[in-house]
């Protein structure tokens, strides 16, 4: 799990692929924030709940088995507001997220590149 410099904040990242996971945890622990890995948006919400430590930032897929990201995203609005998100997915378009109810702060089309998680991070947390 993540990286030791929790200065930059702490990040969810959900996704019931664990390579997925895996990988962006590498990419987000190289550039120094702190990670919590999920494979279920249930396991997830069950953390938010807790309220253990607040995260800064939300990582999470869009198409899941239980939960969908977008459900997700709503749930977490609701127990943290001020809480960032991003939405990745590879099948579904931005302009299908553009019509929902609750909006991610960024969309990520999968398969992303190291640089655009980065740049998409970076730009949601300002």
């Amino acid at each position: 799990m993540g990286a030791t410099n929790a200065n930059k904040g702490l990040v969810y990242i959900v996704d019931d692929e664990s390579m997925l996971v895996a990988l962006a945890d590498d990419i987000l622990a190289n550039e120094g924030f702190t990670t919590k890995l999920f494979l279920s948006a249930e396991e997830a919400l069950e953390a938010l709940r807790a309220r253990d430590e607040d995260p800064a930032l939300l990582i999470t897929d869009c198409v899941m088995r239980e939960m969908d990201g977008i459900k997700l995203i709503e749930e977490s609005k609701k127990l943290i507001p001020p809480i960032k998100t991003i939405l990745v997915s590879g099948t579904i378009q931005e302009s299908f997220i553009k019509s929902q109810a609750v909006q991610p702060d960024q969309f990520l089309a999968k398969p992303y590149h190291v640089q655009g998680l980065i740049d998409a991070v970076y730009k949601v947390l300002g």
